[in-house]
């Protein structure tokens, strides 16, 4: 959830891996599909690096992964993002996807069931 509302668990940190994910060409769905794991069923806490950095380690060079979240270098995209989702996009709830023109939000106190996403995001990558 971004910053600064107040909720349990901000996702900044696997938001931006996910951007270098995307630019070094890392499975896009694995990393997803970890990250949700890790914050719904395993309730890591994604706010630390070092627990982030841990998901990966077999998808992404872990010091390059590093070296990009500990000075914040996607921080400013990870705004913009936000501002788009937020205030443009109009999103309501988190998390909510966007992709390809096409949508899948949130189920208010549920989320988006693995289930959900995972169709979402293979009928994506399949078109």
């Amino acid at each position: 959830h971004p910053r600064p509302d107040n909720y349990t668990i901000h996702s900044d940190l696997c938001i931006q891996g996910f951007f270098l994910a995307a630019e070094e060409n890392a499975d896009l769905f694995a990393y997803h599909s970890r990250m949700y794991t890790a914050i719904h069923e395993d309730h890591k806490n994604v706010e630390s690096i070092d627990v982030v950095v841990s998901l990966v380690e077999d998808l992404l060079d872990t010091a390059l992964l590093r070296k990009a979240l500990e000075p914040g270098q996607f921080r400013d995209r990870l705004a913009e993002n936000n501002n788009l989702a937020w205030r443009v996009d109009g999103l309501a709830a988190v998390p909510s996807f966007r992709l390809e023109g096409r949508a899948l939000n949130a189920i208010e106190d549920v989320g988006v069931p693995k289930q959900m996403l995972s169709a979402f995001l293979a009928d994506a990558f399949t078109r």
